[in-house]
């Protein structure tokens, strides 16, 4: 994880809506595997969460296979 995939994510996401909040935490491996990243991205419209999901799904982003999900609003806080 490089020190500008914050600003990659929030830059890729703001195509979709205005963007809140990006959170990135790094998760400890599990052995045999990388590293998991957990990104979390909060839109001001759920609309714009939801095309960002449809856009993101699946897509390779920064190296990895980006797996998005819409996460209600009491998740985030």
């Amino acid at each position: 994880v490089d020190e500008e995939l914050e600003a990659e994510v929030r830059e890729e996401c703001t195509k979709h809506g205005a963007v809140s909040t990006v959170k990135i935490e790094v998760q400890p491996p599990v052995v045999g595997t990388e590293q998991t990243v957990l990104v979390t991205v909060v839109f001001e419209a759920a609309e714009s969460a939801a095309k960002a999901m449809a856009v993101m799904n699946g897509r390779l982003f920064a190296g990895r296979i980006v797996q998005a999900e819409v996460l209600g609003s009491s998740a985030v806080a």
